[in-house]
């Protein structure tokens, strides 16, 4: 069997974060043929519709989200492994929750 589709996509948001705020020309051509391409698209054309004006900080918003959702999963599998005694685990969901706070308090 392949690998599984959501690990992937985890993977693939992981390296995300690690990208720096580009414009979306940049994001959009990177994104090219990747299979969350489309969705890209369809959100940012809702974004640039009704407010054309906020296009910059609603894609921020939405790549926000995205990001805080592999951080939901990674800080549910590292709590398990915590559980387990798994050396390191603790100390990474710790880190987890704290990225995911603080883009919490940003996303407000």
């Amino acid at each position: 069997m392949g690998r599984n589709p959501r690990s992937r996509y985890r993977n693939q948001r992981s390296r995300w974060s690690e990208i720096p705020t580009q414009p979306w020309e940049t994001l959009r051509q990177k994104l090219l043929g990747h299979e969350l391409e489309g969705y890209a698209r369809k959100q940012v054309a809702k974004v640039t519709l009704l407010h054309p004006d906020s296009f910059a900080f609603e894609l921020e918003n939405i790549l926000i989200r995205l990001h805080m959702d592999v951080l939901e999963v990674q800080s549910q599998e590292l709590a398990k492994r915590a559980e387990e005694g798994v050396e390191g685990a603790m100390d990474a969901y710790k880190a987890v929750l704290s990225r995911l706070n603080l883009l919490r308090r940003r996303s407000k």
